[in-house]
Parts: C-alpha cells; structure tokens; sequence
C-alpha cells in the first residue's frame, strides 16, 4: 500500500508493473514475477475492477480520477513509472 501512496502524489494516469500475463485474470508484478496476492487485489483496484471490459485489458493502469488501479489493453499510450533502488552512504 506504501507504493499506492506514492502513486497518489503523481497527476498523471500511469501503467503500474503488474500483468495479466496467462490471460487468466491471474495478476503478476514484472519485476519478480510474483502473484499479486487476493486480498492486495481488492485494496488497490477501484470498485468492479479488473473486468476485461475491452477483452483485451492485460496490464494494469493507476487512476489520477479515482486513485486506484484498472485493468486496461497493454497498447495504450501511457505514461509508466519505474521504482530504482536507493543506496545510502
């Protein structure tokens, strides 16, 4: 929930790194390849959502108007947004 937080502070719709890769509704973060969890699912997903409304919607997008995610076509022009790792010395 930490990284929606985050989100919430950009004014922009942005693709997150998360992937209905099987097309089985079936959500994978990019970056390990781990499953998105249940109970994530519904916290960061706005009400109704993913519903493959379009029959194509295999990535996943934050919303500026509801400030949740949706599932929309992974050919969208959208911004992204990338996490890097930090390295204090």
């Amino acid at each position: 929930m930490d990284k929606l937080n985050i989100a919430r502070l950009i004014n922009v719709d942005f693709y997150i790194g998360l992937e209905d890769i099987g097309r089985n509704r079936t959500f994978f973060w990019t970056d390990d390849m781990s499953v998105l969890d249940e109970s994530l699912k519904l916290q960061i997903f706005n009400e109704g959502q993913p519903n493959n409304n379009l029959g194509n919607e295999y990535c996943v997008q934050y919303s500026v108007t509801f400030a949740k995610v949706h599932d929309v076509p992974c050919n969208w022009n959208s911004n992204v947004v990338c996490e890097n790792s930090c390295f204090l010395f």
